[in-house]
């Protein structure tokens, strides 16, 4: 990451050029900590979700497992190394593992780089951001600000009530706040399934990519 502070970079043409190539590293710089911070930001919101009501009990509380898995280590991932090291995770109920491998169960691996969709689907969350299927991975990524001011960006404001990990609702457990959400999301839990490349999705609605 890089950062430019005030240089005199000449005058005419080139002067003008070596400018806006330090305004562009300038620019991806505050990129880089502007995806950091938003995958700080799904990682809590997500997590919390799925947090037992143990979590917030006092000493001796269960824990809520999520898995982040890499496939390299970077400054976009540091962000989740100091909180854990300082046991931000823990202060919520959260036992954070941050593996390198997708391990023999492809469905418990929570992803942020990989595979998987953010889902009502069990004990463990799955960040998925490159390619967002699930109608709650949607409305998280609509909040992350887009840079490029020309291209549309909408916000999804959820309403309706929060599922309470204590008594959760019938059959998909985001139907209570999701605009898609019909009669088969009540009466039958959405499968975890494969529906293309390797991305899994617990959503009806969903169809696989064949």
């Amino acid at each position: 990451m890089s950062f430019v502070g005030r240089s005199r970079v000449g005058s005419g043409a080139n002067g003008r050029a070596r400018f806006r190539a330090r305004a562009r590293v300038r620019v991806a710089g505050m990129a880089q900590l502007a995806r950091a911070a938003a995958i700080v930001a799904l990682v809590f919101a997500c997590a919390l979700v799925f947090a037992s009501p143990a979590a917030f009990g006092k000493v001796g509380r269960g824990y809520t497992l999520v898995r982040l898995s890499e496939v390299v280590r970077s400054i976009f991932y540091a962000p989740q190394y100091v909180a854990l090291a300082r046991g931000f995770f823990e202060d919520e109920g959260l036992r954070i593992d941050l593996s390198t491998a997708w391990g023999a169960d492809k469905g418990a691996a929570a992803l942020i780089s990989g595979a998987c969709d953010i889902g009502f689907f069990g004990p463990e969350a799955a960040i998925y951001i490159n390619n967002p299927l699930h109608p709650y991975t949607k409305a998280l990524l609509s909040a992350i600000p887009v840079p490029d001011p020309k291209r549309k960006h909408s916000r999804i404001i959820l309403s309706g009530d929060l599922p309470s990990p204590a008594n959760p609702p019938s059959g998909c457990k985001f139907r209570t706040r999701c605009p898609m959400a019909c009669e088969l999301c009540a009466k039958k839990e959405p499968e975890y399934r494969n529906v293309g490349n390797d991305h899994f999705v617990a959503c009806h609605f969903v169809k696989p990519n064949v």
